[in-house]
């Protein structure tokens, strides 16, 4: 559902979030190793060259920085508030949960 709701960079913010994992209330991360704009252009279905374009307004809005071999996610804050899901949830349930209830 949320390749076809979300629009590319909202699912690339999406990706990136989940990449930093269960970090709490920290305000920052570094994703060690950095995957390639390939690899999340594949994951999220889009286009290398829309993933490098949104990347790089990324970091012109100081949201992420790249850094040798790594991209250090400096306002992670900032980053889960514009995201509308949190990462690793969806917007329905799928259909088995809804069958084992009540």
């Amino acid at each position: 559902f949320e390749l076809a709701a979300y629009d590319v960079r909202t699912r690339l913010q999406g990706e990136i979030l989940r990449l930093c994992g269960d970090t709490g209330d920290a305000r920052s991360h570094i994703i060690n190793p950095a995957p390639k704009q390939a690899t999340l252009a594949a994951q999220i279905g889009a286009t290398r060259e829309a993933v490098t374009r949104h990347l790089k307004e990324m970091e012109e809005d100081g949201l992420i920085e790249f850094r040798r071999g790594v991209i250090a996610v400096t306002r992670l804050d900032k980053l889960r508030q514009i995201t509308p899901a949190p990462s690793g949830q969806h917007l329905f349930r799928p259909r088995a949960d809804l069958r084992g209830g009540s």
